[in-house]
């Protein structure tokens, strides 16, 4: 049984894996006219995520980034970022609003609760 090799390539755009037969990329459309080996990829990304100027606007479409950014960092008040990214394709983003959605309700919760048992603790103490 032979493993089958499927070649991709990075879009130039935004780095999001496309097939080597894709017109356009997946998640931004634009053209692929020039696309990118995996191997040469570090080059990309990295020179998308910090841009002369300063800005991290590269980070928007990095998908990794994004990732984290929504569920380690701003929970659903990062939903913005994820809508304005184009490295998902719009039924990952209702996807991923469902889920950190729920996430944030869940993070929340357990504040709730921390809160609740911590004042609970010190009204007993006091008196």
């Amino acid at each position: 049984m032979e493993a089958s090799f499927v070649e991709s390539y990075l879009c130039p755009q935004c780095s999001a894996e496309v097939a080597a037969d894709d017109k356009v990329c997946h998640c931004c459309g634009a053209s692929m006219s020039t696309t990118v080996s995996p191997a040469d990829a570090s080059s990309i990304v990295n020179a998308n995520a910090v841009r002369p100027d300063g800005s991290l606007r590269g980070l928007l479409h990095n998908r990794w980034a994004v990732l984290g950014l929504l569920f380690l960092a701003m929970a659903a008040l990062g939903i913005p970022v994820l809508w304005a990214s184009r490295a998902f394709s719009t039924r990952a983003k209702i996807l991923l609003t469902i889920v950190v959605i729920l996430y944030t309700i869940l993070i929340l919760w357990g504040f709730w609760l921390v809160m609740d048992w911590s004042i609970t603790r010190i009204r007993d103490s006091i008196g």
